[in-house]
């Protein structure tokens, strides 16, 4: 396994900055980063629900997010799921099996992709360009006479937006700077929630966890599905990414918020 950052978290109303232990500058998060780029999908939502309710199902979900990477910190711990004092986690209701779900259809991506043990909610920064952010899970696989990284995302939504590619890209970039190993792929995960309360049929009740890698884009009016991105495709995101990290830090230079 690899070895850990030590660092602390500080949340603002600005934002999410860390700062390195022995280090006297803090550093950008690279999602709040990514606040500056525009959401048509998000700004239609609020629309839709309104300001009061749409900030409830915002908050409702991060928590719900929030304790799913908590509970795949502890599976890929060796901790297991099973054993998981639910009720301590502090679901949103009781009742709420949405958590659960997406939990089991982690437990179902770690089994049927081999997924090993350990390298779970990886801190990682970069001196270079002073941002940071933790990786879901670090992939290491052996290539040639040296070895590669898979890096892999947990997204509880209801489907991967694009700025998903541009935070798995400058989690890269930051990863390799810290340990030197290159990564092969970046890989957002979709996870499905499904229902608060689940279906009762024959009297159980059904829970269906599933999981789905990457997005599916149109092209040329063609559904086409991405599980991941590599080599020049990581390039090009972490391009746009540092666009908009430009873009924001000039912003806040003027005296400006996003």
């Amino acid at each position: 396994m690899l070895d850990r950052i030590q660092h602390h978290v500080e949340n603002r109303d600005d934002g999410r900055f860390y700062v390195i232990e022995g280090k006297e500058y803090e550093l950008e998060s690279v999602t709040t980063n990514l606040r500056v780029i525009n959401s048509p999908e998000l700004n239609d939502w609020r629309v839709k629900h309104g300001r009061e309710l749409s900030n409830q199902m915002r908050d409702e979900g991060g928590a719900i997010g929030t304790m799913v990477h908590d509970a795949g910190l502890r599976l890929f711990n060796g901790e297991g799921y099973g054993s998981f004092e639910w009720s301590l986690m502090g679901f949103p209701t009781p009742a709420d099996e949405r958590v659960r779900t997406a939990t089991v259809g982690l437990e179902l991506l770690r089994r049927e992709k081999n997924l090993s043990q350990g390298d779970a909610e990886l801190f990682v920064w970069s001196e270079k360009y002073m941002i940071g952010g933790t990786l879901d899970k670090v992939q290491i696989y052996k290539q040639g006479d040296g070895l590669v990284a898979d890096i892999l995302d947990w997204k509880t939504s209801d489907r991967i937006y694009f700025k998903a590619w541009l935070q798995l890209a400058a989690y890269a970039t930051c990863f390799t700077e810290c340990y030197g190993i290159p990564v092969r792929r970046i890989i957002p995960v979709r996870l499905e929630r499904g229902p608060r309360v689940l279906p009762i049929v024959d009297g159980k009740p059904v829970r269906k966890p599933r999981y789905e890698l990457g997005d599916v884009i149109t092209v040329d009016g063609v559904k086409v599905a991405r599980q991941y991105k590599e080599g020049p495709e990581i390039t090009a995101a972490f391009d746009a990414f540092m666009h908009a990290l430009e873009l924001g830090r000039y912003i806040k230079s003027e005296g400006g918020r996003y």
